[in-house]
């Protein structure tokens, strides 16, 4: 089976991905933004948001759930993806809004491990663990 190579850390696509051809697959991560949106295919409408919105609206909306919940003094549970640094700005503004979180459970969501079981090591920038220590 071929494997993904990002940077340091190599992983087999899951096998419960249909289509698992490493050498398509990494052609088609290779497309650039420009050639993505200027594709020959005229029934096919692309948008490409800007990563930098998505994280914003997405930030903003973890952190109105947790105010919210904590006004109506409701218990949230939350599933987060990896801690990317949006989470700073998050904890900033319930410390600066003198949020109590008392009733809020996160639980994380894991770390990326290859298909034998090795975690992506502290040195991979998409990693759990090195999210946590930048």
């Amino acid at each position: 089976m071929k494997t993904f190579e990002t940077a340091n850390f190599k992983y087999e696509p899951s096998e419960h991905v249909p289509f698992r051809d490493k050498a398509v697959l990494e052609k088609m991560r290779e497309i650039s933004r420009e050639d993505f949106l200027n594709h020959p295919n005229p029934n096919l409408n692309v948008k490409v948001v800007d990563e930098s919105e998505v994280w914003f609206i997405f930030m903003m909306d973890v952190f109105f759930r947790i105010k919210e919940a904590m006004e109506k003094g409701e218990k949230l549970v939350m599933i987060l993806p990896q801690p990317w640094p949006l989470y700073k700005s998050v904890a900033y503004m319930i410390n600066r809004s003198r949020i109590n979180c008392k009733n809020l459970y996160t639980f994380n969501m894991d770390e990326y491990a290859d298909q034998d079981g090795n975690i992506a090591p502290e040195s991979w920038q998409y990693g759990f663990t090195h999210s946590v220590k930048v």
